[in-house]
């Protein structure tokens, strides 16, 4: 129970999870916590000073940034990332005010004079700035004020897709298995492609296929051109598979030639041959050498040479100068000294 009684100056939980967080024994005593109500305050979970709140508060759209700041909290926005929009949609309360226009009727070209505006912004309220959150809260402020019905969701009537083309899409999702980026980048050329020749399939002949798709492909660059070649190409076959249009037809697209190693030659001739030789040994003053290579020592790498110790033979210590004057050693000059005489090394003359 002590750490229940600890709790009891937690204030105003937001729900369960900061509950549990806060007073860890609540999972071990099997305690329930019921979520709170809507009426609480979300500001303060994300804005701990006084003064902001109160200007938040006193805001034209003060009474509608309590539920922003829920919405914002219900899509997982932690305390900083979740200031920024609300700064965003403050600011954007002051210019509308300031400007007569309603927050009910703001629209996208309300929002985007808004934006146009923050370059220049010299507004006297505390939420005035030129930085790129005040646009994008402002967006997402709009966005949620279409969600909870404040303002009218706009209304985009879809173009107009012919009845051949949504045949054509089917088939393609279908049979051929393309993704919607695929569509989206063929429809528009078979679009064009019917455009020019009509609908009525069986009016088709090579010539007219042909022309078209070089006029086409003449004013994209390569890959552009290739797409115009896979959609016609697609679009036939689709034709022919349903009785359209003739499947001698697809043979008529040509294909996008393409040489990849084309920019190389097909053999040197015997300038170009000596050109590469003196490319390979550059002179001496631009870094070539002018001796050979020393032949590379056969110790490991990281480790010198070291001479090799000479054991004492008789207390005596060998002196040596060369190998060749190791070789010429002799018992005389290994011989000890007389007695009554003075130690010495013994060197080899």
């Amino acid at each position: 129970m002590g750490d229940l009684e600890h709790c009891e100056d937690v204030g105003v939980l937001t729900n369960a999870m900061d509950f549990a967080s806060y007073c860890p024994a609540a999972d071990h005593l099997g305690t329930v916590v019921h979520p709170v109500s809507k009426e609480v305050p979300m500001l303060e979970f994300y804005v701990e000073s006084e003064l902001t709140l109160r200007h938040l508060r006193q805001c034209p759209v003060g009474k509608d940034l309590h539920g922003f700041a829920g919405w914002l909290r219900s899509a997982g926005y932690k305390q900083r990332p979740a200031q920024l929009p609300l700064r965003g949609a403050a600011h954007l309360g002051h210019w509308t005010s300031a400007h007569g226009v309603p927050i009910e009727r703001v629209d996208a070209e309300v929002s985007d004079a808004f934006a146009r505006h923050l370059p220049t912004c010299v507004c006297p309220h505390a939420f005035q700035g030129r930085d790129a959150y005040h646009a994008a809260g402002a967006r997402r402020f709009i966005h949620y004020l279409r969600t909870v019905g404040l303002i009218a969701s706009m209304t985009v009537e879809p173009a107009s897709i012919p009845p051949l083309l949504k045949r054509f899409s089917a088939w393609m999702r279908q049979h051929r298995g393309v993704t919607e980026g695929t569509l989206t980048t063929y429809l528009p050329l078979v679009q064009e492609f019917l455009a020019a020749l009509g609908d009525d399939a069986a009016g088709y002949d090579a010539s007219r296929v042909r022309g078209l798709i070089f006029a086409r492909t003449s004013r994209h660059r390569h890959a552009r051109a290739k797409s115009v070649v896979n959609a016609v190409r697609m679009f036939l076959r689709f034709l022919a598979a349903y009785g359209y249009c003739s499947p001698d037809l697809i043979a008529a697209v040509p294909g996008i030639a393409e040489w990849k190693l084309s920019s190389l030659p097909r053999y040197l001739g015997a300038t170009e041959r000596k050109r590469l030789i003196a490319a390979c040994a550059p002179p001496e003053e631009c870094g070539g050498r002018a001796r050979p290579r020393r032949r590379p020592s056969a110790c490991p790498a990281g480790f010198a040479r070291r001479r090799r110790a000479r054991p004492a033979l008789g207390g005596h210590r060998l002196v040596t100068r060369s190998s060749a004057r190791r070789r010429e050693r002799s018992l005389r000059d290994l011989a000890p000294a007389p007695p009554g005489c003075r130690r010495r090394h013994v060197a080899l003359s």
